[in-house]
């Protein structure tokens, strides 16, 4: 058990190294893309990025999160590994090619695009790509080091092209395609890679059936966490046009780069509770104990520190045009904690153990929940409204899925942890509004700097004196590990 948790520790480090790059290198960039392609253009791109994403989605199926499932269940043998691998991909590319199909036709009927038929094109070029790149496969025999490897790469690469060749708000279609390459070009070093695992040859026993109705059954899950997640984007899109995607998409993008930290972690859980999932209910209800006290102990600071500093982070990432996006990323941000707790009952337990039809039940339920609310609210509200609706829907999905996993939330969900890290959160909100009154900030940069670490600093002391487990786990471990040298 101690080697098990070791590589959960091991993979959760690989996992966190690639999230901190997802942060850093948005920070890096989109200051500079936001600026320098103007509201309308961003909202252009994140409105075409969202649809294309939705085909994406069709194209690939349940297998993100399907695919990381089953292979981690035969990781161990390279047959069954390549069996598996072989059956999902004949799977996935009959679908991506009646995707594009369907997608390519769309372009030319649907009016709205149309006038984004450029940026639409561009993007299409990662459904096929997404879906022979195999992530799932990494995932799930836990190649997490050879993952980060491999996209820090290509990140640098295109943050590089980047600055060198996007200058101006003419060049949307070269940042497109750039990011087309970030994500592509990983997906096709991927496949070459991936003879180190499996074997491409052909099996006289494929049973392709049988992974039918769990994938659609994720798939179903996956397209209503998508549809609440960015249909928001695409609705406001159709009704409000540029300028208010545009604004809005920086609130989604700030709490985008905060959910994948959250998400990496889940990602290492889920494929370590999937493996370990025959040794007992107790192991895995171990893992989860400390997954939700790890994902308490970070998201309620992370929520309660850009709540604060609100204004000042929207200005930072995409410069004073976009300070409306503030409001928005205001009502968006409890979804950080939301999410985080969402996926521990959902992606790291249910998910795991074979009770996907939970996690249906109650992300459809919260993306039928988005639409209504969302048609509703963006005509009257706009940006403001697609945030509403999107809290709403995620508090929708988490009550449902409480509700199903109810054995599980009475094991796992210990309220003193979390109520320890609220207490620690307000205190340290309180120190970071002082130093915000008391002193006069001329650069935003270092403001953000300054405050942060102020926060951090206080919110760990706090936990310190209140004993919060995972700081009470990790000081054992580290004495440990001192008396034994």
């Amino acid at each position: 058990m101690e080697s098990k948790n070791k590589s959960v520790g091991i993979n959760a480090i690989w996992n966190g190294i690639l999230s901190l790059a997802s942060i850093l290198f948005p920070i890096i960039t989109f200051p500079y893309i936001t600026r320098v392609l103007g509201v309308e253009v961003n909202g252009a791109i994140s409105f075409s990025l969202s649809v294309s994403n939705y085909f994406s989605l069709f194209a690939t199926l349940g297998l993100s999160t399907y695919g990381v499932k089953a292979c981690a269940r035969v990781k161990d043998n390279r047959r069954e590994l390549s069996k598996v691998v072989h059956e999902l991909l004949i799977i996935s590319t009959i679908a991506a090619i009646i995707v594009l199909v369907v997608f390519y036709g769309s372009m030319l009927f649907v009016p709205q695009f149309r006038q984004y038929r450029t940026l639409l094109f561009i993007y299409s070029i990662n459904i096929i790509l997404n879906v022979l790149g195999m992530n799932w496969m990494y995932q799930g025999i836990e190649k997490f080091k050879y993952i980060t490897t491999r996209s820090l790469i290509f990140k640098v690469i295109s943050i590089i092209m980047m600055f060198l060749f996007v200058k101006n708000s003419k060049d949307g279609a070269i940042y497109a395609m750039i990011s087309v390459f970030a994500t592509g070009a990983g997906n096709i070093l991927n496949i070459i890679y991936s003879h180190n695992y499996i074997d491409y040859q052909r099996f006289e026993d494929y049973e392709i059936k049988k992974h039918i109705k769990p994938i659609l059954i994720l798939f179903a899950t996956t397209l209503a966490v998508n549809v609440y997640s960015s249909l928001d984007t695409v609705m406001l899109g159709f009704f409000k046009g540029d300028y208010a995607t545009g604004i809005y998409s920086v609130a989604v993008k700030i709490k985008t780069i905060l959910i994948t930290l959250v998400s990496s972690f889940s990602v290492v859980m889920m494929s370590r509770i999937s493996y370990i999932e025959k040794d007992g209910e107790d192991n895995v209800y171990s893992l989860l104990i400390k997954s939700f006290d790890f994902l308490s102990f970070l998201t309620i600071p992370l929520c309660s520190f850009f709540v604060i500093m609100s204004k000042e982070s929207v200005c930072f990432i995409s410069g004073y045009d976009y300070i409306l996006a503030s409001t928005p990323m205001l009502i968006l941000m409890p979804t950080i904690i939301i999410s985080s707790l969402s996926q521990i009952i959902g992606s790291q337990y249910s998910v795991s153990i074979g009770k996907e039809k939970n996690l249906m039940i109650a992300v459809v339920s919260g993306a039928i929940i988005n639409i209504i609310f969302n048609a509703i609210l963006i005509p009257r509200y706009s940006y403001n409204g697609a945030a509403i609706g999107t809290v709403i829907a995620e508090i929708t999905q988490f009550v449902i899925q409480i509700i199903l996993a109810k054995e599980m939330v009475i094991q796992v969900f210990d309220i003193k942890q979390p109520l320890k890290a609220v207490v620690g959160a307000v205190i340290a909100s309180i120190v970071v509004g002082c130093f915000k009154f008391y002193m006069n900030f001329t650069n935003l940069f270092l403001e953000l700097l300054l405050l942060a670490f102020v926060f951090f600093v206080v919110y760990i002391l706090i936990m310190y004196l209140l004993k919060y487990s995972l700081l009470e786990y990790f000081k054992k471990m580290i004495i440990n590990k001192i008396k034994r040298r």
